[in-house]
């Protein structure tokens, strides 16, 4: 998990704490991996080499989340680089990072972005045509906590991806 960057919506307290417990660090290890596949407790319990109920509890204990938590917001920080980095369909993306229903993907990302996910889109899109590919570059950027000067105006843009 050390070559593994924080995902947008998993805070980095979060991210250090499953990071720390060695147990926790497996499944985050095996989340990175098959974040794409149906996952569940009882599969992620089994790379903890816990019981399901024991795994359960000591995840949120550990990490402060439930793993549904975690598993969510680490689907849709994926999601959000699908949608800044390709022109695939919302559709496909949702599949793409392991969510079987559309609806779904569409809750759990207003949840956590604050927005759909088709307006996030086009809101990316707007900024690309208003700037240049910059918009990608920034939002690369930001996703990874980085801030973003405009070579151009030599302004500090981070503030407009928050």
């Amino acid at each position: 998990m050390d070559n593994l960057e924080v995902p947008l919506f998993i805070g980095t307290d979060v991210w250090n704490k499953a990071h720390y417990f060695s147990r926790v660090h497996r499944v985050v290890e095996y989340l990175a991996e098959h974040f794409a596949e149906p996952i569940d407790l009882q599969t992620v319990a089994s790379v903890a080499c816990m019981e399901r109920t024991a795994f359960s509890k000591s995840f949120k204990q550990k990490v402060g989340i439930t793993f549904r938590e975690f598993l969510q917001a680490y689907r849709i920080s994926k999601a959000v680089a699908m949608i800044a980095n390709s022109d695939n369909p919302l559709v496909q993306i949702a599949f793409d990072v392991g969510f079987n229903n559309v609806a779904t993907f569409d809750r759990v990302f207003k949840k956590l972005a604050s927005d759909t996910p088709s307006h996030y889109r086009s809101q990316f899109l707007h900024r690309i045509s208003a700037t240049g590919s910059s918009a990608r570059v920034e939002h690369n950027l930001y996703s990874r906590g980085m801030t973003y000067t405009d070579p151009r105006t030599g302004k500090d843009n981070s503030a407009k991806m928050r």
